[in-house]
């Protein structure tokens, strides 16, 4: 029996058991239905039919020569270790739920391009230093190899230590049609988002959220940065809890922005003169946004700064902003230390002079 046919037999098991799971326990299944199908319509093939195991060894080559060959993976429950780059364009990456991909080296894990998808997995590095700085130890790297087009997707993913989780370099080819639902980020060393590239179209963007999940004495330079230039992006709730970076979300160059919420919560900024939200030459609306539990230990610290006002465009429409627990000296910030609290000149706005 050919691998592919083993593959699909496989499939319909699967979808049998999610099936019967579903209907008689409350139990969650990670890997839904819905993206079985998916499977099942697409050229690809089962990680452990063509020897890519979840035992220790190098899968990177294996699975490269795969996705050369115009196939998707599926992949196993397990810890599959690479040591070089994954190079996915125009195919997919499944996992059950209880997948994890870890990368050993420092070089970028996935460059992604053309109509890819990510689906159900958890991506790491094994390592990081804490002082990478951009483009160094990337989880995704967007548009290197001719750009993200309409149809691409990364749903049900989560991500672990990393240097940048998603990146796109100033020279990248801009992506377009990029749909995210539901991903989890977990401690990054330099930026959650860190986007440079110009031209950048109809992506959406849906419950995204980070958090430094071992709470260390380190901090991220950024948080969400939308840089370059961008125009219609979507986003359905972003939330940035218990978190150090020197900005929580930035917006530069973004037309026609459309954002439900964005909540900040445990964060701290380990400077002065910066804020939680910044916006550089962007229009759009954000329905609400909310501070909770958050730190001042700084001078001059904002909610939101605005650009230069003589040379900014920004035109942002806010429909509601919540604080509560503004400048708490201990809420929710696990082992850093206390600063105190400094609440000179802090301002709920701020324009840059």
């Amino acid at each position: 029996m050919s691998a592919l046919k083993k593959s699909k037999n496989f499939c319909k098991m699967l979808i049998f058991f999610l099936a019967i799971s579903t209907a008689f326990t409350a139990i969650p299944i990670l890997a839904d239905i819905g993206d079985v199908l998916n499977i099942m319509s697409e050229d690809f093939v089962y990680a452990e039919d063509v020897g890519i195991l979840p035992n220790g060894e190098d899968c990177t080559e294996k699975l490269n020569e795969i996705l050369e060959d115009g196939k998707s993976v599926y992949f196993g429950n397990g810890t599959y270790s690479f040591y070089g780059t994954v190079k996915l364009k125009n195919a997919h990456l499944y996992g059950t739920g209880n997948t994890t991909l870890m990368q050993h080296s420092g070089k970028t894990f996935i460059e992604a391009d053309g109509c890819f998808g990510i689906s159900n997995v958890y991506l790491a590095f094994s390592s990081i230093t804490g002082s990478e700085r951009a483009g160094q130890k990337v989880t995704i790297e967007l548009g290197k190899n001719g750009g993200v087009t309409d149809g691409s997707f990364i749903t049900k993913v989560g991500m672990g230590e990393c240097g940048t989780a998603l990146y796109e370099a100033e020279d990248a080819t801009p992506t377009k049609g990029l749909s995210i639902q539901t991903m989890e980020i977990f401690q990054t060393s330099y930026a959650c988002f860190d986007f440079y590239s110009y031209g950048r179209l109809n992506n959406k963007y849906s419950n995204i959220y980070t958090c430094q999940k071992s709470r260390k004495n380190t901090y991220a330079v950024k948080g969400f940065y939308f840089g370059g230039s961008e125009r219609n992006l979507k986003i359905d709730q972003i939330n940035v809890e218990h978190y150090r970076a020197i900005n929580s979300v930035i917006f530069s160059g973004v037309e026609d922005l459309d954002v439900s919420t964005i909540h900040i919560e445990g964060m701290d900024i380990p400077t002065a003169n910066e804020g939680y939200l910044k916006f550089i030459n962007t229009s759009g609306k954000i329905d609400s946004i909310s501070y909770y539990w958050t730190r001042l230990s700084y001078e001059n610290c904002s909610g939101i700064i605005l650009g230069d006002a003589d040379e900014d465009g920004s035109n942002i429409k806010i429909g509601s902003i919540h604080l509560k627990g503004i400048n708490d000296p201990n809420g929710m910030h696990g082992d850093w230390p206390i600063r105190g609290i400094s609440t000179k000149n802090f301002k709920i706005f701020d324009r840059y002079a």
